[in-house]
């Protein structure tokens, strides 16, 4: 139990280090002029492109799912992808950067929630504790920097990409459970690929053209596939309230990054808040290992014959 738990703690942190380094260059492309919307094509259409090769030819076992996991399959990349970067980008344009960003903080909050209700799953008191501390440090962080908006419309899009973004931690690990993450991955994505793919995009080739190929590379493979997929494998570990307040330390690298790379200044309101993230994801690390699996896991581990 002890060497899961290090497993999935050591892929989610890796995964929140690959996004923090990847904002980095998400920044770049952006302002360089390349739209959000064709990068999220092209994220989505790359990654499911390799998706399908590796498992093609690596294990094309795994391409194989359950007719009655299909629905699930459909939900996960409608609700868990496609409305997740639509809301988050929308929230983003409306609200602001802060407020989108600090809302999202709520997301293992909101997962919490559902497992202490709908699951009956009591929550620790150190989960509890580092819950509100990576709220109140996503709120100092945010606040320290933007001014968090009054737009109606863009704090409600915000809460929805958080409500999206715990849906995608609760669906996946339920078919973590029985499915490889590779496929769980691929099969979300591909759903959300199809439906982007119909979403018309106004950009220039030129403006395309004239950045670096292994930017475009990178954003395929170390800022969704990779980071996507080890936070797949440490919430197959983690319960999802643990892997999502893990997960938030992402914002907190991304900042750092940017300090360095980019020259953007971070104040003591930021340090405070981002000290508080961090001391949320080492409280869960004092947490004592539970002895079994949640119910979460557990109803999706009893559907024996579905193929792994």
């Amino acid at each position: 139990m002890a060497e899961k738990r290090l497993v999935g703690y050591g892929a989610v942190c890796l995964s929140a280090l690959m996004y923090g380094l990847g904002g980095t260059v998400l920044k770049t492309l952006t302002n360089s002029g390349v739209p959000p919307l064709f990068l999220i094509k092209l994220r989505l259409l790359g990654t499911v492109m390799v998706l399908l090769v590796v498992l093609w030819w690596w294990r094309p076992g795994w391409l194989g799912i359950h007719r009655r996991d299909f629905w699930r399959f459909i939900r996960l990349g409608v609700f868990g992808f496609a409305a997740f970067m639509a809301s988050a980008m929308t929230a983003v344009s409306l609200a602001g950067v802060g407020m989108a960003v600090f809302l999202q903080f709520l997301a293992p909050a909101m997962v919490a929630v559902y497992q202490r209700f709908f699951c009956r799953q009591p929550l620790p008191g150190a989960v509890t504790l580092a819950i509100l501390l990576s709220m109140a440090g996503g709120f100092l962080m945010v606040a320290g920097q933007h001014r968090l908006s009054d737009n109606l419309a863009g704090v409600g899009l915000a809460l929805l990409s958080a409500l999206c973004y715990a849906y995608n931690t609760v669906q996946a690990k339920r078919l973590s459970a029985v499915y490889s993450p590779v496929t769980v991955l691929f099969y979300g994505m591909l759903v959300a690929m199809v439906i982007w793919l119909a979403v018309p995009v106004d950009f220039s080739w030129q403006v395309v053209a004239r950045l670096p190929v292994w930017m475009y590379a990178y954003m395929i493979v170390c800022y969704t596939l990779l980071p996507y997929a080890l936070f797949y494998v440490g919430i197959r570990h983690l319960p999802p309230v643990n892997a999502g307040i893990t997960a938030a330390s992402e914002p907190v690298i991304a900042a750092v990054v940017a300090f360095f790379a980019l020259g953007e200044q971070m104040g003591g309101w930021q340090m405070l808040g981002g000290s508080l993230v961090l001391a949320a994801v080492v409280v869960l690390q004092l947490q004592p290992a539970e002895p079994g699996p949640g119910p979460v896991a557990a109803v999706a581990g009893n559907r024996a014959g579905t193929p792994n």
